[in-house]
């Protein structure tokens, strides 16, 4: 046995010592739960191989195979890849099927069954491609190579997962181990093969394989196959040539019909970002499962964990299978940021949700029900909590101060928490409820700035802070603002133009502060950040994220369909062909072009266009009814087609006159006559129920499945305003709602 030391995130260990190593002979005893114990493949899975696949075998050897081409003078790779990426690049949430191309080349993955893959490489000219084999991450494993057939093995490679904690800066691993259990006779094999001759092959400078192909008139295409498993392997009849070509086009087929697609500003982006999430998905081998990484060119074989990014990317994730995004949430759970939030999303869109409960004690560890403010030391650490050398710090005035952010995300979770105690009958659910209303009426004494209109930070001693900036919103997701009058003001301040409403929104500073839009401040070393970063006024996708999100959660669906679509905007003006978007724009909207901020996070921005016209309900008082909501007041046409939400597959179509819902191929619900949203729907065991907004009275045609699976047809007028709709049993009830 060799255990080879993998903690690092403290002083002299990685990444802070880079030439760290430490092997020892014995260690903790390895069992089967050290191993992945399951084949697992998938296309992209190496973060440094956005031009290639993963397989992954039950004893933990990692084989990857990508393919690049030759091009001027160079030979492209993954990084040329990620940057210029073509938009034409697809793959699917059960990893069945994937498409890659770039330039000339295109390549098509399938998954033939659980240990291996077929491999279709196109081009539409004369080309030079190379299909590589290696051994991923580092790990150990030979192979060779002879004309058109690949072999490889490797010893049993297991993982010693130690405990993973989440600091303000890197993550902190201790007692992690890769173990080679290379004094074991057993070995993992793989095997690849192609159905067409190279034009040469040979072994690699760094333990690779090599094949070679000139793809043309006469060779349009190259196919091969690739396995994982026992020795057994190389004894498997390799599927023909025409059975192979069969299954790649019967797996395209099947993607075209059922990928999620849309149009309009709002849903013209889904395609792109959903493949751009799906893209993410990398292999955590020092975790034995895959993982929705937020950014490839920020990793290396350190494999640090940042946690906000990573909640942010299990969010995106959550929407291709909410079960395997809630498994990330076990090494990201103590991010204080994004961490309740995702794992709420994700509550409301599982199937399964006694699948949350290991995360929710793990919560109630971290969110006892105390309710206290989040005080800041001198040095604003907890102040715009993770913004660099924010203004709002107020670094120049050392003293303590009460952090309006982390106090309202604080309040989130024991919102959430109470929410989810009383859904599974908790006896907590009292305490928690008990500690959120405390924390409500603390919020409001503390940081309701009544002259200014707003929810500022504030300085323990009792003086307001000088800045303002985006986290003076934060109450509404935390559901704190107690009155409308506050919430008036609130929106008051957040639409005026002079301080946060600008053409892309929503800036981290007010637009009104004399450092908004200002340089960095030079380091220690004397070197200038890049321009407006360092949060001053730059524009964050999660941040955008949580203030719509509270926008929705108090009804203000005009206001927050107004965020989505600037968000929206912003996405589609810096669209590229890129898989990634970024993680952080300028003030003017401009994207900051540093691989530190690519990340496919900034598929947030998108995500927000999408769950306007169609989303969970996340803030139902009866949790045991999931519900959708739908439509919006934004102008214009806008679709979404084939969205996997609940269980069924959900499509919405909406223009200045009419919107409809269809689910699972039936026509639900159509309204006619204006704008209007639909909130709280949900399909009752005789009929539906819903709330409804309108701008004009609309004609609504419903047809909804009764208790024997028969549709019964409604047709009604509901009035312009809020109404509650409650069709069942043939009847129709339509009340109005006062607002409160």
């Amino acid at each position: 046995m060799r255990y080879i030391n993998k903690e690092y995130g403290f002083t002299f260990r990685p990444p802070f010592f880079d030439k760290f190593y430490e092997e020892k002979p014995e260690g903790p005893p390895l069992t089967e739960q050290n191993f992945p114990g399951k084949y697992i493949q998938g296309i992209g899975y190496d973060y440094s191989a956005i031009n290639g696949a993963m397989l992954v075998g039950k004893h933990g050897s990692l084989w990857g195979i990508k393919v690049s081409y030759f091009h001027g003078n160079k030979w492209f790779d993954n990084d040329d890849f990620i940057l210029n990426m073509a938009s034409s690049c697809a793959n699917t949430a059960d990893g069945s099927y994937a498409h890659f191309s770039s330039g000339p080349l295109s390549v098509n993955w399938v998954k033939h069954n659980e240990q291996s893959m077929i491999i279709q490489v196109s081009s539409k000219r004369k080309l030079r491609v190379r299909v590589i084999f290696y051994p991923c991450y580092d790990f150990l494993g030979e192979l060779s190579i002879e004309g058109s057939y690949v072999k490889g093995r490797s010893p049993y490679v297991g993982i010693i997962g130690g405990n993973i904690s989440l600091g303000d800066g890197n993550a902190v691993y201790k007692e992690r181990y890769q173990v080679i259990a290379d004094d074991r006779p057993e070995r993992e094999y793989f095997m690849a093969q192609s159905l067409s001759k190279p034009s040469d092959s040979a072994n690699g400078a760094f333990n690779e394989a090599i094949m070679e192909f000139v793809i043309n008139k006469n060779q349009p295409s190259v196919y091969l196959y690739a396995v994982v498993g026992d020795e057994n392997i190389f004894d498997l009849e390799i599927p023909r040539l025409d059975k192979i070509v069969k299954q790649i086009e019967t797996a395209e087929l099947r993607y075209g019909v059922n990928k999620t697609m849309g149009s309009g500003v709002l849903g013209g982006g889904v395609e792109k970002m959903l493949n751009s999430v799906l893209w993410s998905r990398i292999y955590y081998p020092y975790l034995l499962t895959e993982i929705y990484s937020p950014g490839r060119t920020a990793l290396d074989n350190n494999f640090d964990l940042d946690g906000t990014r990573e909640n942010c990317a299990a969010l995106l994730g959550s929407l291709t299978g909410a079960e395997k995004a809630l498994g990330q949430l076990a090494y990201t759970v103590e991010d204080k940021i994004m961490s309740v939030l995702t794992l709420w999303h994700i509550f409301a869109r599982c199937t399964d949700r006694n699948a949350v409960l290991g995360h929710y004690k793990k919560l109630t560890e971290l969110y006892p029900p105390k309710s206290e403010l989040v005080v800041s030391d001198p040095d604003k650490n907890e102040v715009a909590y993770k913004w660099d050398d924010s203004p709002l710090k107020e670094k120049y005035i050392p003293s303590a101060m009460y952090s309006l952010d982390l106090s309202c995300l604080k309040m989130l979770a024991f919102d959430i928490l109470r929410r989810i105690a009383l859904y599974f009958g908790f006896p907590e659910h009292e305490q928690y409820t008990k500690a959120y209303d405390e924390m409500s009426q603390l919020v409001n004494d503390t940081f309701w700035n009544e002259p200014a209109g707003l929810y500022m930070n504030r300085y323990v001693m009792g003086q307001w802070a000088n800045s303002y900036g985006a986290t003076c919103f934060y109450p509404l997701i935390a559901g704190a603002v107690d009155s409308p009058d506050k919430l008036s003001k609130l929106v008051n301040v957040l639409t005026d133009s002079k301080k946060f409403w600008g053409k892309y929104v929503i800036p981290t500073l007010s637009i009104d502060n004399y450092e908004y839009a200002k340089k960095g401040r030079p380091n220690n070393n004397g070197h200038r950040r890049a321009p407006y970063l360092d949060y001053r006024g730059s524009i964050v996708p999660y941040v955008n994220y949580i203030i719509y999100h509270g926008l929705c959660r108090y009804g203000l669906d005009e206001i927050a369909g107004q965020i989505a679509l600037k968000s929206a905007k912003l996405w589609s003006d810096n669209e590229s062909d890129n898989v990634v978007n970024y993680s952080l724009y300028l003030p003017t909207g401009k994207r900051v072009k540093s691989k530190a901020h690519l990340s496919a996070n900034g598929n947030m921005l998108a995500l927000m266009g999408m769950q306007e016209l169609l989303d969970s309900e996340y803030f139902r008082n009866d949790l045991k009814i999931q519900s959708v909501r739908f439509g919006t007041f934004v102008e214009g046409e806008n679709s979404l087609s084939n969205v996997r939400l609940l269980s069924h597959a959900y499509s919405v179509d909406v223009n200045d006159n009419e919107t409809i819902l269809i689910v699972d191929g039936i026509k639900l619900f159509r309204g006619e006559g204006g704008k209007f949203v639909v909130r709280n729907f949900a399909q009752t065991k005789n009929g539906c129920e819903f709330l409804i907004d309108a701008r004009a009275n609309i004609t609504v045609n419903l047809s909804v499945p009764n208790s024997d699976k028969k549709l019964v047809k409604y047709f009604f007028i509901v009035p312009c305003g809020k109404s509650k709709v409650v069709a069942e049993g043939g009847m129709v009830n339509i009340q109005p709602v006062v607002p409160s």
